[in-house]
């Protein structure tokens, strides 16, 4: 128990802040799992839309970033990531990746998927 001003306050470990978890040992590890498991329940809610063959995969990319990695990357900036971290995020970016139709059978390397993805989404001017 703290004390300030007569008032007493409990010692606690972690909280919730503005949907991040802070953690009293600082790191982040259960934050970006949180994280990771909220923008995967979102990525399996629009599976329809994943298998949803008039949408071009430009438009599928678009809906990705826009309703799933805004969901996994807020809050990004308070992370302390470390390289196990990176890997899991780096995991579940290449996995989600899939939906441009890239499958198994089709295999290619990391670095040619992700230029892939640049060659489908025209750079926005700002």
């Amino acid at each position: 128990m703290i004390s300030i001003d007569g008032l007493e306050f409990e010692d606690i470990n972690s909280f919730i802040y503005l949907s991040a978890t802070v953690l009293g040992a600082g790191g982040s590890h259960e934050d970006i799992s949180r994280r990771l498991s909220i923008a995967r329940r979102a990525y399996a809610t629009l599976n329809p839309v994943w298998r949803f063959k008039t949408y071009s995969k430009h438009t599928k990319l678009r809906i990705f970033k826009s309703c799933v990695i805004s969901i996994l990357l807020y809050g990004a900036e308070m992370w302390r990531v470390t390289s196990t971290d990176m890997e899991r995020l780096d995991v579940f970016h290449r996995k989600c990746l899939r939906i441009l139709g890239i499958f198994w059978l089709n295999t290619i390397s990391n670095r040619e998927l992700f230029m892939k993805e640049l060659e489908r989404v025209p750079s926005q001017k700002r």
